[in-house]
């Protein structure tokens, strides 16, 4: 799966940005405080201008540099519109088990994430070095950093996002694209942050916490919030979130799995000449063990999934069933399987 990361020094994946939530893991009790203490002051944004120093802990460095692409994703508005459209198509897969309209999403998104991923990683690693060694403000980096070159860089891939999504007959015409370009920057707005970590007594803790605002911070009511925001987050809740969320389960969680992945790797193929070999190391298997390690996949099951994710590519789906049906049976009811399953439906672009 394709997402902008962040990596660590011998190259493993830390956390990805999806155009919507962060996710991080492998956290430890002081990492998972700092998280929780940003978002409960609502100060995920200072954490941006606090990335210099060797005292600061791996959940600021890697937020910061999260939040550093959650900025830069403001713009592109290709990426804007993915964020609102997913939502549409995942309301159509939901309740009328529409699997065209998902392939076609994942097309689409494909196109954008591999036109805009290098700029977005060049200009991110940019902008963390200014702020190492530079004493201007984080708005005055930003500004500075995007203008000429980049600028230019981001609008020429736009025009290559639109005009290839024009030429697979995915276009979104004005007053859709107008619509879901402001529904994902409501739910780009604010900063939102999925993680994982094995807490002292050896259990499994995946929580979701954002900086503020409503439509990325459902699950959590702060004593501080005010009765507008309450009232948001429980019509949101109970009648948009729980009657679509109602009907996901282990089954709409594989299918959206299957066909995002066998999509994206036939796109790639396809537009790109990218080969299995290339997909397999340099894409897959560095984002399907951060996922493994997110959803606190046990060591001796890991194999088994790699294996799966690889026959999810290879083989066509009446073999793939007859082969992994007995093993789909028993993962029903694991709750790390259906977390696996769930990071790629819960991805926001």
């Amino acid at each position: 799966m394709l997402y902008y990361t962040s990596k660590n020094n011998e190259g493993k994946v830390d956390a990805t940005y999806s155009g919507r939530f962060a996710f991080i893991c492998s956290l430890t009790q002081n990492d998972h405080k700092t998280i929780t203490d940003l978002c409960k002051g609502n100060d995920m944004a200072t954490l941006w201008s606090n990335q210099g120093g060797s005292d600061i802990n791996k959940a600021t460095r890697v937020l910061a540099h999260e939040y550093t692409h959650k900025k830069i994703y403001t713009l592109t508005g290709s990426g804007l519109i993915l964020t609102g459209y997913r939502y549409w198509v995942r309301i159509l897969f939901l309740l009328f088990k529409n699997y065209t309209c998902v392939k076609g999403y994942y097309r689409m998104r494909t196109v954008h994430l591999m036109e805009t991923k290098p700029y977005h990683e060049d200009l991110a690693h940019q902008i963390d070095s200014e702020l190492k060694s530079s004493q201007q403000s984080i708005e005055i980096i930003f500004e500075k950093s995007i203008t000429g070159h980049y600028k230019q860089r981001i609008q020429n891939a736009e025009d290559r996002i639109i005009d290839t999504w024009k030429k697979m007959g995915l276009y979104i015409f004005k007053p859709w694209k107008i619509l879901f370009g402001k529904l994902g920057l409501w739910f780009h707005e604010n900063f939102a942050v999925r993680f994982t970590y094995w807490d002292s007594d050896k259990h499994f803790v995946h929580n979701v916490l954002a900086d503020q605002g409503v439509s990325n911070d459902l699950e959590n009511l702060r004593p501080e919030e005010t009765t507008g925001n309450r009232i948001k987050k429980a019509l949101m809740f109970n009648l948009i979130l729980r009657p679509i969320y109602s009907r996901v389960n282990f089954q709409t969680r594989f299918e959206w799995y299957w066909i995002g992945q066998r999509t994206q790797f036939e796109t790639l193929k396809e537009l790109y000449g990218m080969d299995y070999s290339t997909f397999l190391n340099e894409i897959m298997h560095p984002s399907i063990l951060f996922v493994m390690e997110w959803a606190g996949i046990p060591m001796h099951a890991r194999s088994q999934l790699v294996e799966f994710a690889e026959d999810t590519l290879l083989m066509d789906r009446a073999s793939f069933i007859r082969r992994w049906t007995p093993v789909l049976n028993q993962w029903n009811s694991d709750p790390h399987i259906n977390l696996y399953l769930e990071f790629f439906h819960l991805h926001g672009n």
